[in-house]
């Protein structure tokens, strides 16, 4: 389990936080709860929590917090962020007992997509679901759910009970023959053809060329008419 370095935060409160996001170039204010304790107001190292992030190895997944003396492992349940610049404001830890079951989300890795026989058709693949939520123990939790689609064909569908889980990991979702959602799915991509013109249209277009220069003439006769009039 990674550790990650904390401090203890003395201030508390939505304006403890706003000064301290003025800082979250340096440090990410937190807050850890559960097991039937307090909660406690912490800051997390910026750069290694956004570095983590970025790896996609921080939402979701278990860490030893390091505060001061003392130890705790804990569960990232939750990230604030910024809507714009996407910079993450605030984060929500879970203490954690090694032994008791925990419930969490777990991304799906999808492995060798680029060479199933259906991308190699040009088919196009479709991701329904990214990622499951899972109950187990802290100690068997995986970083991810690995899903091989190296014979994913065209019109091929796969479900949930399709995918092989971990030993000890639980599915929180009920699968059934009623309940069981897709994950993937392969199909070829739709072509919006134009329709061909008929023998119908062809002569709607003559016949309307053909009144439209008949119109044309009929006012070329009008005109020279007034002219002569005029005269």
């Amino acid at each position: 389990m990674p550790i990650l370095a904390c401090q203890a935060r003395e201030e508390h409160g939505k304006i403890a936080c706003k000064k301290l996001r003025n800082q979250t170039d340096i440090v990410i204010p937190a807050v850890l709860y559960g097991e039937k304790k307090a909660s406690e107001s912490i800051s997390l190292p910026h750069k290694e929590v956004h570095d983590l992030h970025n790896k996609k190895k921080f939402a979701g997944h278990l860490f030893q917090l390091k505060i001061g003396n003392k130890k705790q492992a804990a569960l990232v349940k939750a990230i604030q962020r910024h809507h714009l610049n996407g910079k993450i404001l605030h984060v929500d830890l879970q203490r954690i007992d090694k032994s008791h079951k925990i419930t969490t989300s777990v991304p799906i890795m999808f492995l060798h997509a680029d060479e199933c026989p259906a991308v190699k058709q040009k088919g196009q693949i479709t991701y329904t679901t990214t990622e499951l939520s899972v109950t187990c123990l802290p100690s068997d939790l995986p970083e991810h759910i690995a899903l091989d689609l190296i014979e994913l064909d065209i019109d091929q569908i796969i479900h949930l009970s399709d995918l092989q889980i971990p030993e000890g990991v639980e599915l929180t979702e009920v699968v059934s023959e009623s309940h069981n959602p897709t994950l993937v799915t392969a199909h070829m991509p739709k072509i919006i053809e134009e329709p061909e013109e008929t023998e119908e249209d062809e002569t709607a277009e003559t016949d309307d060329s053909e009144d439209a220069e008949d119109g044309a003439e009929g006012s070329d006769q009008q005109e020279s008419a007034s002219e002569d009039e005029k005269q």
